[in-house]
């Protein structure tokens, strides 16, 4: 599906929610418990597809937020209904969940959050419905490759990095960082692009006191390349 159709697809899920929340706000509507059941795994249903959607658009935050809602339950509901705020979950059936969680783990695995996409996989190999688990087994096996690329990536990158720091006495200039931080942010950006046409992605490894390394001793930088194996 190209992007255009994903944006017109969204308008869609968009106002089918719009409906559904009039249907729980209109006073002339009469709230039968099952209808009201029926309306919250519909809704569940159509947010899924919205972060579907969310996803493809490129606004990974979006889609994990949306998912949310349903993995977790929505922090409030109209008033003729907020009693079941507390028994939402109860009601969503266990394949909505999983898809959920799903959708979790694709959106930070485009955030490049290993870690948490890796405890949610986890979580579902567990939980999960058993016609969903081999989706959690592959997804598992598509972060931990991604995850060990990016590894391999940022270890040879920051090699390098230090060995420049070393030979010019521990200290770098602003415009040697500037180029460090727009060079890191390109290659990225291509890690990110290989890894969407391989169905995957890789979590940021995080750096810190860049700016302020100061001296760095052949032992501190040995300490500081571990962290990435």
């Amino acid at each position: 599906m190209k992007q255009q159709e994903y944006s017109g697809a969204l308008e869609l899920y968009e106002l089918a929610l719009q409906d559904i929340r009039v249907f729980f706000v209109d006073p002339s509507v009469v709230l039968l418990e099952n209808k009201i059941v029926q309306m919250l795994q519909l809704e569940a249903a159509v947010k899924l597809n919205k972060a579907l959607c969310l996803l493809k658009l490129g606004d990974p935050h979006a889609c994990i937020q949306t998912a949310k809602e349903v993995e977790f339950g929505p922090a409030s509901l109209p008033s003729r209904i907020s009693d079941y705020v507390s028994t939402y979950l109860k009601f969503i059936p266990q394949n909505l969940k999983d898809k959920a969680k799903l959708r979790l783990v694709q959106g930070y695995v485009a955030l490049q959050d290993f870690e948490q996409a890796e405890q949610l996989i986890q979580d579902g190999l567990v939980y999960a419905c058993t016609e969903l688990k081999p989706t959690f087994e592959v997804e598992l096996k598509k972060v931990q490759k991604s995850k060990q690329k990016l590894l391999k990536h940022d270890k040879k990158k920051w090699s390098g990095f230090f060995d420049k720091l070393e030979a010019e006495g521990g200290y770098m200039t602003k415009e040697d960082e500037a180029n460090i931080r727009k060079e890191m942010e390109r290659e990225r950006d291509q890690l990110r692009n290989a890894e969407n046409v391989e169905g995957s992605h890789s979590s940021e490894t995080a750096v810190t006191h860049a700016t302020c390394l100061g001296n760095v001793t052949s032992s501190e930088r040995e300490q500081l390349l571990e962290l990435n194996q």
